[in-house]
């Protein structure tokens, strides 16, 4: 029918239209043509997206896209740190595979902030447990520490920063862990402090 013919030539232009974002530079009213099929052929636009921790970003930038470089630059002591924790936890929760590469943190101070975020209790107390908290918050933490440590779907991979001193080594230990698995996610915290691989200029 005049339907199915109609559908069939809108799904070959979308497919061929896909290959052409990929592929070439694009004046912008192409482009709006292009996203106008994708849209109009019932595409699922949200495929590959991360949602961001926040729903006011999510709903101005619409999320994050595997294969996207996002950089947090600012001045210290703002929450850069706090910020791209926040989107690892986050991904994590989603059921993704996150790598977090700590070359400022501990693995307290990375644990101690999930912690936090999953119990609600602010991370500055859970710094001074034996002092701060109550019996009940302490055995929250506790469930909550227990909880975490058995959860299978719990696919946050945290590297020191005498693993991923340079791209190589975060590399070996991604491959290390998840093999041919590629993360969904991975979290450099902070990016100037790795340095690049000998002889190579990453």
């Amino acid at each position: 029918s005049a339907l199915l013919t109609n559908l069939a030539d809108l799904e070959q232009r979308t497919t061929s239209n896909r290959r052409a974002m990929d592929d070439d530079s694009m004046m912008v009213g192409e482009l709006a043509l292009v996203y106008r099929d994708r849209l109009l052929s019932g595409e699922d636009l949200t495929t590959g997206i991360v949602p961001y921790p926040f729903s006011s970003w999510n709903k101005a930038l619409g999320g994050m896209r595997r294969g996207e470089v996002v950089v947090f630059a600012a001045q210290k002591n703002v929450g850069k740190s706090f910020i791209v924790h926040e989107i690892a936890f986050n991904a994590m929760e989603q059921g993704l595979r996150v790598v977090c590469a700590e070359l400022e943190m501990l693995y307290d101070q990375t644990i101690m902030r999930l912690a936090a975020r999953q119990t609600g209790i602010p991370s500055r107390k859970l710094e001074q447990a034996s002092e701060q908290l109550s019996p009940a918050e302490l055995t929250l933490v506790d469930q909550t520490l227990l909880e975490i440590s058995k959860a299978q779907e719990n696919k946050l991979l945290v590297v020191p920063a005498h693993k991923c001193a340079t791209p190589a080594m975060l590399k070996r230990e991604i491959l290390r862990f998840y093999g041919s698995e590629r993360p969904d996610v991975i979290v450099i915290d902070y990016l100037t402090q790795m340095r690049p691989s000998s002889g190579k200029s990453e």
